[in-house]
């Protein structure tokens, strides 16, 4: 099933609403993959042939499920910065959000939901140095889960980033994750750009084909548990490489506001969803047995999704 990632925003949700199932069938799309949090009332998604939920993701959850209050007052500076991150000062916060997300999916009837199975401090972002090892975070990650969902539901799906968590570094790590994990309807979700920002040298479509082989060969058996993939393409190799000193000190200096902007701009950099243009594409992914194929593209408006969409289509079909 191909299906188009779509996140309703206030500029296009009429669009949203009324017109993006035709626009998302004359591309060739089978329905949509949408977030569909509180945010926007139910009935903006009831119209909409939604088969798959991107739930919530809070990049710097961990130390807020810890309780750990010296640490989050030094990332989000005062308790109005944490409140406004997290909604409340309450790790139940986030299991009643969950909770809701989880709801709201089986109520609109999607097929499966997505959730990030991550966390990186943001002055992290800049210095690669991680307080807490994958395994800190995929057992925490898994406590959270099993609060939440309970019961029977839509398939959920645990999407890999780069930063510690569910990058795939670690086939063993992996395994015991899913295996604690109650929830019966679960498998992985693989995000082609996420894979590709863990390889910090990749500068050109080459060397991401070639990281990519590599990666989904050394996953093993692992990757029959991939149900779905975001299908995308960054080479974020060549800024990597250049010194954020400056950024991080900014970042420092600036009061919550500036610094999630600061954050974004910094992460977009990194990863930048684009179509991943080389024919080589299918034979890449042949060996694994997904469900869903979803286009998860950046844009900023309908007209730069549609040429980005084409352009990724194109490599769907063998040049002559």
């Amino acid at each position: 099933m191909k299906l188009l990632s779509f996140i309703p925003s206030d500029k296009n949700i009429d669009f949203f609403q009324n017109n993006i199932n035709k626009y998302a069938s004359d591309l060739g799309f089978d329905g949509i993959e949408t977030m569909a949090g509180s945010y926007y009332p139910a009935s903006i998604f009831k119209s909409v042939d939604i088969r798959g939920i991107h739930l919530m993701y809070f990049p710097t959850w961990l130390d807020f499920w810890k309780g750990d209050r010296e640490t989050l007052i030094d990332d989000f500076v005062d308790e109005e910065g944490i409140k406004g991150y997290y909604g409340g000062l309450n790790r139940e916060v986030l299991v009643d959000y969950y909770r809701d997300e989880f709801k709201r999916s089986k109520e609109l009837g999607v097929e499966y939901m997505v959730f990030h199975v991550s966390h990186v401090r943001p002055r992290d972002i800049f210095t690669y140095e991680f307080e807490y090892s994958n395994s800190d975070v995929l057992a925490a990650a898994a406590e959270l889960i099993n609060e939440v969902f309970t019961g029977e539901g839509p398939l959920l799906l645990f999407e890999n980033l780069w930063w510690p968590g569910l990058n795939l570094e670690s086939v063993k790590e992996t395994d015991f994750f899913l295996e604690s994990v109650n929830y019966k309807n679960k498998g992985l979700l693989l995000d082609i750009s996420h894979l590709l920002c863990s390889g910090k040298n990749i500068k050109s479509i080459d060397s991401g084909v070639a990281f990519l082989r590599e990666k989904i060969k050394s996953l093993g058996e692992l990757k029959n548990q991939i149900k779905g993939i975001h299908l995308n393409f960054s080479s974020s190799g060549e800024y990597l490489e250049e010194d954020f000193s400056e950024i991080q000190e900014k970042w420092e200096e600036s009061g919550r506001i500036e610094r999630y902007n600061i954050e974004v701009s910094h992460v977009k950099n990194i990863d930048t969803h684009q179509p991943f243009e080389s024919y080589e594409i299918l034979d890449i992914l042949k060996d694994i047995p997904y469900s869903y194929l979803v286009f998860e593209l950046a844009y900023s408006s309908i007209e730069e999704l549609t040429e980005k969409v084409k352009k990724q289509m194109k490599y769907f079909n063998q040049p002559t």
